[in-house]
This record gives C-alpha cells, structure tokens and sequence, in this order.
C-alpha cells in the first residue's frame, strides 16, 4: 500500500471539530480511527475519506487519530496528535482594596482550564511566594504606595485573558 501520512500535530482552542488530513492513496484504501481521547465522536463524512471532520471533540482534550491505509493483507498507518484546549475561565484577580501592613493575600479565581500566573505591575519590588496560586501571598511590600499585580491565565493555542488588581498598602 502506499506509505500513509496522518499530516501534522495540531493545537487547537475549544474546538468541537478537528479537522483531519491524511494522503490519497494510490495503492490500497485508507480509514482513519480514534486512539486516544474520549469516546462519543463522528468522522464526517465518514472514517474512509483521507480529509475529513471528525466532529464532537470535547475541548481540554488530547486526541490522537490514525490513518491506516490497506492493501491485501499489508498496510502500514501514521498518527496524529490533537491538543484541544479548553478556553482559559473568565480571569478574576479579586477586588481592589486597601492593605494594611506589608503583606497580603491575593485572592483570585482559581482556572477551570489552564495555568493562572501573578505578575508585578506597579510599585516597588514586592515578592510574589507563589506566582501561580490564585491566593498566593505578596510580601514586602511598601507601605504607602499603590500596587498592581495582574492575574494571567494561559492555555495552549487559547487566547490567555488576564485581570488587575490594585491595592493601596498602608501602616499598621
């Protein structure tokens, strides 16, 4: 049969369809078959056509698919690998608010999907002791000054969304 070529990985968002691109093949027939990832999908137009749709993806999966092709009793297949990400939650960083001291807690929302990261983006140097725990502690802070800090939550080919937080710190 002829050498089959599955095409190549692909990072995808939220998708509910994936779109599958395997060779034409001059000796023998091709199908292509699901080998990782939940059950409950459909090939569209069918399994036997070299691009097709495989529809019913579930995002914050991986998939893998196979493209087999056969002839006689050779045949000879190539995989691909699908990440489907899920789209980052809605960023919440917290309420702005006062602090008193040089320390506080954050209190932002914890991601469905993804990885969530503090960063530091006005006032002086403080540390951040946890920079992806949604209530991570910030320590050093300078009493007397405003901060910001933005909650950014990051997934695969997803867009990230982010969120600010500003904070006035003042003296015990």
């Amino acid at each position: 049969p002829t050498e089959a070529s599955a095409g190549a990985d692909q990072f995808l968002c939220d998708s509910t369809n994936i779109y599958l691109y395997g060779n034409t093949p001059i000796n023998g027939t091709g199908s292509w078959s699901r080998i990782v990832g939940p059950a409950g999908g459909t090939f569209v137009p069918d399994s036997l056509t070299p691009v097709t749709k495989y529809t019913g993806a579930i995002p914050g999966n991986t998939y893998a698919f196979r493209w087999t092709i056969t002839q006689g009793g050779c045949s000879n297949a190539d995989e691909i690998r699908i990440d489907n990400a899920g789209n980052p939650s809605p960023c919440n960083a917290g309420p702005d608010r006062d602090v008193c001291g040089s320390s506080t807690t954050m209190v932002a929302s914890t991601p469905i999907f993804g990885i969530g990261t503090w960063t530091q983006i006005t006032g002086p140097a403080a540390t951040i002791v946890s920079p992806n725990l949604p209530t991570s502690e910030i320590t050093g802070l300078v009493t007397g000054t405003t901060y910001q800090f933005v909650w950014t939550v990051e997934n695969g080919a997803c867009d990230a969304c982010d969120d600010t937080v500003t904070f006035v710190t003042y003296p015990n």
